[in-house]
């Protein structure tokens, strides 16, 4: 599932369904958000439909940033990127990786002499969650598993 998407000629952000691991449920709810020097900035998520099932998203030396948004603002971003398409993948998708993306330029534009490090370099992932939007900005992939 490796489908490209073009956001609106504004912004021109091309958002792609990542699967970073196979069997995949489509969308899950995130649990928990963790920033520790021990284990790293860490995702849980369960899936909709069996709670039971989780997954573990850690990116093992923290990230550069990330910004969250609540399920309000997370539907009018998947509204207006879906239909600026006329798909409604952003609705049945939870991981993206966006490329060309306008939250890297503004990080580049706000730090000044690390620019470099924001813009073109790091990587962007979202997480359009059930219950929320996550953007996460860093230059590493993350560990990704199953997790009981």
């Amino acid at each position: 599932m490796n489908k490209k998407i073009t956001m609106d000629a504004c912004m021109q952000e091309n958002w792609q369904n990542w699967e970073p691991i196979s069997g995949l449920s489509n969308k899950y709810i995130i649990d928990l958000i963790k920033c520790d020097s021990d284990v790293g900035f860490q995702i849980k998520f369960s899936e909709c439909r069996n709670k039971e099932k989780k997954i573990l998203v850690t990116f093992k030396n923290g990230v550069f940033a990330y910004r969250e948004a609540d399920e309000k603002i997370k539907n009018y971003a998947v509204t207006k990127l879906s239909n600026a398409e006329g798909l409604d993948i952003y609705s049945n998708w939870t991981f993206f990786k966006v490329t060309n993306s306008s939250y890297l330029k503004w990080l580049s534009e706000e730090s000044g002499t690390l620019s470099e490090i924001f813009y073109g370099i790091t990587n962007h992932y979202a997480f359009a969650a059930e219950n929320m939007l996550l953007e996460v900005a860093d230059n590493s992939e993350p560990i990704v598993e199953v997790i009981d």
